[in-house]
């Protein structure tokens, strides 16, 4: 039964849930010396914990400000880029702010001819010209149509290939005879 209550007393122990005379009392049952070793761990790691924790001394707080306290300042490198981006900022803005102005002045959009007759005459005028010079340009293709030419002109070359071919494998077992030099020199 006590161990049971011992274990009980040690897992609240460990999850930090324990009082003050809780923890006491599982300190006097673990300094029994009839305990199995099962508990012995326990008993080790109690026989070093202390009770009471001090209390931190009075400049405590002073010296750990002291430590750990330092100035935050930005570096030189951010406040140079911090006004970059200001400035580029006010750039855009002014610069959206013109071209709205300007654009609500100038009424949006106006046609680029007053009489549509006219008009049409000058896109007929610059459509000729176009067509002229797609013309012009075309002209020194005429060279290109003899390549139509080309190909029925070589035929028969094609023709005479293949016959030179067929006679050439007739004479393709000349390649693998074997001839005496000795022979040859005698004759």
């Amino acid at each position: 039964m006590e161990q049971e209550k011992i274990k009980t007393l040690l897992e609240k122990f460990y999850q930090g849930n324990t009082t003050e005379e809780e923890e006491e009392q599982l300190r006097e049952y673990l300094r029994d010396l009839s305990l199995t070793g099962s508990l012995s761990p326990d008993t080790d790691y109690m026989s070093l914990y202390r009770g009471s924790i001090p209390e931190p001394s009075d400049d405590f707080v002073a010296r750990l400000e002291n430590i750990t306290h330092t100035e935050a300042r930005p570096p030189v490198h951010g406040k140079v880029l911090y006004f970059a981006v200001r400035i580029a900022a006010a750039v855009v803005i002014v610069a959206g702010l013109y071209f709205f102005i300007d654009y609500l002045r100038s009424g949006g959009m106006k046609d680029t001819y007053s009489d549509p007759g006219l008009a049409m005459a000058e896109v007929k005028n610059i459509l000729t010209v176009v067509s002229h010079n797609m013309k012009a340009g075309t002209a020194p293709l005429g060279s290109i149509k003899t390549i139509n030419i080309a190909p029925e002109a070589i035929s028969p070359l094609g023709k005479i290939n293949n016959t030179l071919g067929k006679s050439l494998q007739n004479l393709r077992y000349l390649d693998n005879l074997t001839v005496n030099e000795k022979e040859i020199r005698n004759d």
